[in-house]
Order: C-alpha cells, then structure tokens, then sequence
C-alpha cells in the first residue's frame, strides 16, 4: 500500500471580525504589528499544499497587554509655599496605558 504524503507549503493567517488575510506564506509565525494596548484580536490560519487550502483552524483570541501611561498633568503649587516648603500636586495621566 502506498501512502502518498503532503508537504504544506504556504500559510494563511486571518485576523479580525472578518477574517481578512494578514499573512500568506511559507513561515509559520506572522508577528502582528500597529495593534491597540489592551485590546483583544481574533486569528485564524490555514495550509495549502498541491491540493488546495486546508479549512481554518480554530479561532484564537488574544490580547495586547495595556502600553506605558501619559505623562501626569503639570505640577502646581497645593498649598502655599513656605521659605522652607513646597507642598505641589499634579493630575493623573488621561492616558492610563490602555489606549493610544
């Protein structure tokens, strides 16, 4: 009996609602780039041998981790300044790492 083999030779990953192709090749990892911090994205792949394209796999839903924060509001004087004293406060980031 004779076992005919397949060698795949080309990868489809698909990312988003709409599983729109992001990478087509022969390696099999695609480092994504320009996502959001703190946001999850949904990937699919596929093969493709001298037969045709496989079905996609599973989906799997991953998730950026939250970026650096902004920068907090300018310091100003809390309370009034002493000869020997400077009590000063300042605003939280408006950018807390989980948005660009």
């Amino acid at each position: 009996m004779y076992i005919a083999s397949c060698t795949c030779t080309d990868y489809c990953c698909r990312q988003g609602h709409g599983f729109i192709p992001e990478y087509n090749g022969p390696d099999m990892s695609y480092q994504c780039s320009g996502l959001r911090p703190n946001t999850q994205y949904k990937f699919k792949v596929s093969a493709q041998n001298e037969k045709g394209w496989s079905q996609c796999s599973p989906t799997a839903t991953l998730m950026t981790v939250a970026g650096v924060c902004g920068a907090p509001g300018t310091p100003h004087l809390k309370e009034r300044a002493t000869p020997a004293c400077l009590h000063i406060a300042w605003s939280p980031p408006t950018n807390t790492g989980t948005h660009t």
